[in-house]
């Protein structure tokens, strides 16, 4: 993700109306003790992180791009929320002086990367969540994705004897917008039509609403894939002979 002023603002007012991180964190935190040291590498806004933090974990939210991690800190602050340290470096240098319980993957790298990182930073779980889709999501055609993450992930691990237990699910992340010029610039900046699309299109994919601030909606399901194992299953010679392809 390569972040800007208004990608931030989309997916800040995204994620306050939906429950998609509280429903990811209910998924890493069901068979950790309260107060695990959790990694979110790659942590974007760190609306995981907060939310992992609700349930009683020890949150270190990392991510190399320090204005997103300034959204971070403001919703800390206005939510009254602890137990989350904020790391502004790279993910793939980090060196822990004491390794994590556990880390977070989400929506962050492929395979490879996620498992070089995770045998050098945590002693525990590893949580791998990534997309399931083959096709993009935003555009009227059908514009293939470069990859499915969970499932290059789960092809990986198997071929390497790692156990792993693994979930399916949609995630409802709809879009919020002011009004249609921002629709048009959410468009503009996802879609992958060579083509300006229809103001039809566009009002194909919006329902109206009660909010005031927000009167337009564009519902969307996410498919992902969860992915859990060990950080001490992770073979030392492959992570010896593979390269860096963090995607």
């Amino acid at each position: 993700m390569r972040w800007t002023e208004e990608k931030i603002r989309f997916l800040r007012a995204a994620y306050e109306r939906s429950f998609a991180n509280a429903a990811l964190a209910d998924w890493i935190v069901q068979e950790l003790p309260r107060g695990s040291r959790l990694l979110d590498s790659g942590c974007g806004l760190g609306y995981l992180s907060l939310e992992l933090a609700r349930r009683g974990m020890e949150a270190t939210a990392l991510d190399i791009d320090c204005a997103v991690l300034g959204v971070l800190a403001e919703n800390l602050a206005s939510k009254g929320i602890g137990h989350v340290s904020i790391l502004c470096e790279d993910a793939h240098a980090h060196r822990p002086s004491i390794p994590y319980d556990g880390a977070v993957f989400c929506f962050f790298c492929g395979i490879d990367d996620v498992m070089r990182m995770a045998k050098m930073q945590c002693r525990g779980d590893v949580f791998y969540i990534s997309r399931n889709y083959d096709h993009h999501r935003f555009s009227a055609g059908k514009h293939p994705v470069h990859y499915s993450g969970y499932r290059d992930a789960r092809e990986t691990l198997d071929h390497l004897h790692v156990p792993y237990t693994w979930k399916e699910m949609s995630l409802d992340i709809g879009q919020p917008f002011k009004d249609m010029e921002q629709v048009r610039r959410f468009f503009a900046l996802y879609s992958r039509d060579e083509q300006q699309l229809s103001e039809a299109y566009l009002e194909s994919r919006l329902i109206r609403t009660a909010d005031s601030a927000y009167p337009l909606f564009m519902p969307h399901e996410r498919s992902i894939g969860m992915i859990r194992f060990s950080a001490c299953d992770i073979p030392d010679e492959y992570i010896a002979n593979s390269g860096r392809s963090c995607r």
